[in-house]
C-alpha cells in the first residue's frame, strides 16, 4: 500500500498539474505577502494617524480644564480634574506650562518627569507653529508623542466668570490671549501594542485561510491542467507510448519538436508552391500583356477602318444630297422656265394692249367732251370723271403686267443652268431676286431690313449656287419665326472677303442641335415639311467656294449666320475649312 502511494506522488510531481499546482500556489503566496505587507503598512499609519487624533482630543481637554486653574494660579484645582485622563490606559504625563514657559503642572506615569530645560525646546517650535493660527501640534521622538496646545483666555469666556471671581470685569483683557499651554507626552508603546494585535489577527486570518487557499490551488490547477493532460494522453495514444511513461514534459515536448518540424516543412512546400505560382503569374502576366498589346493594334485598325467608313458615307450622304438637289433644280429650272415662258406670253399680250387701249381712250375722251362743248356741265363733269377712274384702271394693269413680267425674269434667271465657273456678280441684286421669290413666306407679318454696304462692287462667284445658299438660309429664317418678327441682311467687303449676315428673331437653335445642323438629313421640322439637306447643300457650296459659315443662336431670341468667302480668284485656289460654329 505504501508503495502504491509513493508510485501515486510519484506520478502526480511529474504531472503537469502538480507543477501548475506549485506555480499557482507560489503565485498565491507572494500575493498574500505582498497584500499583508501592504495590509500591515496601511493599519500601521491608520493605528498612527488614530492615536495622534487621540493625543490632539486630550491636549486639548487638558487646555480646557487647565485655563481656570492657570488663570486662578491655583494648581490645586488640576490633579481632581485630570484624574479621568490618568486613568486612561495609556502612559501618559501631563504638563501644564505658564506663558513663560514655566512648569505650572506636572503628573504622569514616567517615573522621570521633564523637565524645565527639556520643554524649552519644544516650546520654541510650538510657539512659532501656533503664530501660524494653528490648533494643537505634535512632536514625535523615538520613545513617546509629544502634544501641545494654548491656553486661551479673553473678553467672553466659556461661562461668566465673574460669578467665580471678584472684580474679573476690570481685570478681563480686551481681547484674547495666551495665558499658558498644555503638553501631553504618550508613549509610543501603545502604538506598538496596538500592532501587535493588528499582526496577531492578521496572521489568524492567514492562517485560517491558508488551507482552504491550498485546496482552491489544487483545483484550479487540476482544471488548467486537465485539457493538456488530454493532449498528452492523445500523443500518448498516438506515438504508442505507455501509460507509465512519466515524463509528460519530454513526451510535449517531443511532440512539439515534431511538430515543428511538421510546420517548416510545411512552410518550405508553401515557399516552393509560391515560387512556382509566382512564376505562372509572371508568364500569364506576359501573356496577357502580349494579348492586349496585340487586341489594342487591332482596335486601332478596327478604328481606322470606322473612321474610313464613316467618312466614305458621308461624302455618300453628301454626293447623294447633291444629286438629289441637283435632280430637284433641274426639274424646277424645266417647270419654271416653261411656266414663266406661258405667263410671260399672256404677260406680253396685256402690256402691248395698254398702250393702243391709252391712246384710243384719249382720243374718244377728246372727241366726246368736244361735242359736249361748254353746256351741260353737269355731265361733263361725270364723264371726266369716268374717264379717269378707267385711265386710273389702265395704269394698275400697267402697274401688275411690270410686276409680273419681273416675277417671270426672276424665275428665269433663278431657274437657268448654271455654267459651273466663276463669274462676277451683283451680291445685292441675288439678293433682291431671292427676296422676291421668297415674298409668299413673308407676306405682311416680316419686315426686312437691308443693311448692304453702298458702292460695293461686283465680286467674283458661283453666282446660281450663291442664289441657292441664299434661298435656303432666308426661307429657314421666314419659317423659324412665328408671327411677327425681323429678318436682318447686311453686306461687307473687306480684307479681300465678302461677309453676308441673315439673322433673325425666331426661335433659335437648341445647343445640343447646334453641332449637327450641317449634317445630311438632320432636321428638327415636322415631317413633312423639311428634308435635311438646305443646310447641308449650303455647307458644301461656301465650302466650295472656300469659305466658312459661321453661326450664333440663342433659344427663344434668334439665330444670325454669316458667309465669309474670298472675294478674289487667287483667294479660292485652296478651299479652307469651313467652322460650323462661331464660339
Amino acid at each position: 500500500m505504501i508503495h502504491g502511494l509513493r508510485h501515486t506522488f510519484r506520478r502526480f510531481a511529474a504531472s503537469f498539474s502538480f507543477r501548475i499546482f506549485l506555480l499557482v500556489a507560489a503565485s498565491f503566496l507572494l500575493l498574500g505577502l505582498v497584500f499583508s505587507y501592504s495590509f500591515i503598512r496601511v493599519q500601521q499609519r491608520a493605528l498612527e494617524q488614530d492615536l495622534i487624533s487621540e493625543g490632539k482630543s486630550l491636549v486639548t481637554i487638558l487646555a480646557n480644564i487647565s485655563r481656570l486653574a492657570l488663570f486662578a494660579n491655583d494648581p490645586a484645582r488640576l490633579p481632581s480634574e485630570t484624574a479621568s485622563l490618568l486613568n486612561l490606559p495609556y502612559r501618559l504625563q501631563l504638563t501644564v506650562l505658564d506663558a513663560d514657559g514655566r512648569i505650572f503642572y506636572q503628573q504622569g506615569q514616567w517615573a522621570v518627569m521633564s523637565t524645565q530645560a527639556t520643554m524649552a525646546a519644544s516650546l520654541q517650535r510650538a510657539r512659532q507653529l501656533f503664530a501660524s493660527g494653528s490648533g494643537p501640534v505634535n512632536f514625535r521622538t523615538n520613545n513617546h508623542f509629544e502634544f501641545w496646545a494654548p491656553i486661551m483666555i479673553g473678553t467672553a469666556p466659556y461661562q461668566s466668570e465673574e460669578y467665580y471671581f471678584e472684580q474679573v470685569a476690570a481685570s478681563t483683557p480686551t481681547a484674547s490671549e495666551v495665558i499658558g499651554f498644555a503638553v501631553l507626552r504618550l508613549d509610543r508603546a501603545v502604538l506598538h501594542e496596538r500592532f501587535q494585535k493588528v499582526m496577531q489577527e492578521n496572521l489568524r486570518i492567514l492562517a485560517l485561510l491558508s488551507p482552504l487557499s491550498l485546496v482552491i490551488t489544487f483545483l484550479i490547477s487540476r482544471l488548467a491542467a486537465k485539457p493538456l493532460t488530454n493532449l498528452i494522453q492523445r500523443i500518448q495514444e498516438k506515438t504508442g507510448q505507455g501509460e507509465n511513461d512519466n515524463n509528460e514534459v519530454a513526451t510535449l515536448a517531443n511532440t512539439f519538436e515534431d511538430l515543428l518540424a511538421s510546420l517548416q516543412q510545411a512552410f518550405d512546400t508553401i515557399h516552393d508552391l509560391k515560387q512556382e505560382l509566382e512564376e505562372r503569374v509572371r508568364q500569364r502576366t506576359a501573356d496577357l500583356r502580349q494579348a492586349n498589346q496585340e487586341l489594342a493594334e487591332r482596335q486601332l485598325h478596327l478604328e481606322r477602318a470606322n473612321r474610313d467608313l464613316e467618312h466614305a458615307l458621308r461624302e455618300l450622304k453628301e454626293a447623294q444630297s447633291r444629286l438629289v438637289q441637283s435632280e430637284k433644280m433641274a426639274a424646277l429650272g424645266m417647270l419654271v422656265a416653261g411656266i414663266a415662258h406661258e405667263i410671260n406670253n399672256n404677260t406680253n399680250f396685256i402690256s402691248a394692249a395698254i398702250s393702243p387701249t391709252r391712246r384710243t381712250l384719249r382720243q374718244v375722251e377728246e372727241q366726246t367732251l368736244a361735242v359736249l362743248g361748254r353746256t351741260n356741265a353737269p355731265e361733263r363733269q361725270e364723264i371726266e370723271s369716268r374717264f379717269h377712274e378707267v385711265h386710273e384702271l389702265l395704269g394698275h394693269m400697267a402697274e401688275g403686267a411690270r410686276r409680273t413680267a419681273k416675277i417671270v425674269a426672276d424665275l428665269r434667271d433663278f431657274s437657268r443652268p448654271g455654267t459651273e465657273r466663276k463669274q462676277l456678280a451683283d451680291i445685292h441684286r441675288h439678293l433682291d431676286t431671292t427676296l422676291t421669290l421668297l415674298q409668299h413666306l413673308f407676306k405682311d407679318r416680316i419686315t426686312v431690313v437691308r443693311q448692304y454696304q453702298p458702292g460695293m462692287g461686283l465680286v467674283m462667284v458661283y453666282p446660281d449656287q450663291l442664289c441657292q445658299v441664299f434661298m435656303n438660309l432666308l426661307a429657314n429664317a421666314a419659317q423659324a419665326i412665328d408671327g411677327q418678327g425681323t429678318i436682318t441682311i447686311a453686306t461687307r467687303l473687306e480684307g479681300g472677303l465678302l461677309r453676308v449676315r441673315i439673322s433673325d428673331t425666331g426661335c433659335g437653335i437648341e445647343p445640343q442641335n447646334l453641332a449637327r445642323i450641317f449634317d445630311p438629313f438632320f432636321t428638327t421640322k415636322p415631317p413633312g415639311q423639311g428634308t435635311g439637306l438646305g443646310l447641308s447643300i449650303s455647307y458644301s457650296i461656301i465650302e466650295k467656294h472656300g469659305g466658312e459659315i459661321l453661326v450664333e443662336s440663342t433659344p427663344g431670341q434668334g439665330s444670325s449666320f454669316e458667309i465669309v468667302i474670298p472675294a478674289s480668284e487667287e483667294a479660292t485656289t485652296q478651299p479652307t475649312k469651313t467652322k460650323r460654329n462661331k464660339p
